[in-house]
């Protein structure tokens, strides 16, 4: 392109461009930053024996009945994420693109010094410092951690592949877990009452003498009026007995917010305030820039 006597290379439009695109996603990703920052800074910590049902904030440890197994660090954890990707190149530079992407966030429950309560994490917006980074440069050796699981994934690295890079985050068992969320009834919590008056009922069923208990006339059936009763009284007992983990931490049914992180509180405020300000300031000057260029630019064509 000719401006007045002077030239602008092609490219420099192409890249006026991506800074225009590039900008406009750094900016509304600070502004979803920010939002989650001044939330969990106006977010009072409850205490897990006397939560509130509705909105909620946690702190405490990592607890799991059945643990997982980091892939890359080998660590008894809660919930881990690991992506695996691969440098690539184009005129327009060099970028990281994922070859693979796996998340395992079954539920596990959250412990403060009050009691403990029960996190459903999946749809949570995951706040995570990184765990762990391998990256493959093609000569060196491969831990035999990252080799077993580029092997799983089918990923094949080597000296005439591409270089790749293996990155790991996760919540450690006993290590300190922050969420925000929604404090709710486990949602197959009537499922599971259902099943268990159920069980109750079938026991009576097979037991003779619990039969005999509620057959009020004693003419050896039990009708349909006795039956009635032998359901009420299944019902009270499972009532009395009570139902392990019957509210749970979620993603709410009305897109409210659900923040986890490994981190405390102090820590994620920290680290939310700089991704906050780097992508609002960093990504709107990104934005006006490329804007300013192409306007420059078209306008002396």
């Amino acid at each position: 392109m000719q401006l007045a006597g002077f030239s602008i290379p092609d490219n420099a439009m192409l890249h006026a461009g991506a800074a225009v695109f590039a900008g406009s996603l750094f900016f509304v990703k600070g502004f979803r930053d920010l939002r989650t920052l001044r939330r969990i800074e106006n977010t009072p910590t409850c205490k897990i024996r006397s939560l509130p049902m509705g909105s909620v904030e946690v702190i405490g440890t990592a607890e799991a009945e059945e643990p997982l197994v980091a892939p890359l660090t080998g660590k008894s954890v809660a919930y881990y994420e690991v992506r695996v990707e691969e440098l690539r190149s184009s005129k327009n530079g060099s970028r990281w693109v994922t070859r693979h992407h796996e998340v395992e966030n079954p539920p596990f429950h959250v412990r403060d010094e009050t009691g403990r309560v029960l996190v459903l994490p999946d749809g949570s917006d995951a706040h995570l410092p990184e765990a762990y980074r391998f990256q493959d440069n093609r000569l060196g050796s491969v831990p035999a951690a990252v080799e077993a699981y580029r092997d799983s994934c089918g990923v094949r690295t080597g000296f005439f592949r591409g270089t790749y890079r293996f990155r790991e985050w996760h919540i450690g068992i006993g290590e300190p877990v922050y969420v925000l969320g929604v404090a709710q009834d486990r949602p197959d919590l009537r499922r599971e009452r259902t099943h268990r008056v159920t069980e109750k009922l079938r026991e009576i069923k097979s037991d003779p003498a619990q039969l005999q208990r509620f057959d009020l006339d004693g003419d050896g059936v039990v009708s349909n009026l006795e039956w009635d009763r032998a359901r009420g009284q299944a019902v009270s007992d499972v009532t009395a007995e009570g139902v392990e983990d019957r509210v749970v931490i979620a993603r709410g049914s009305s897109g409210e917010m659900f923040v986890l992180s490994s981190r405390d509180e102090r820590g994620l405020v920290g680290s939310l305030r700089w991704k906050a300000f780097g992508g609002v300031f960093g990504g709107g000057e990104l934005f006006v820039g490329g804007i300013a260029y192409l306007a420059w630019s078209l306008g002396g064509m």
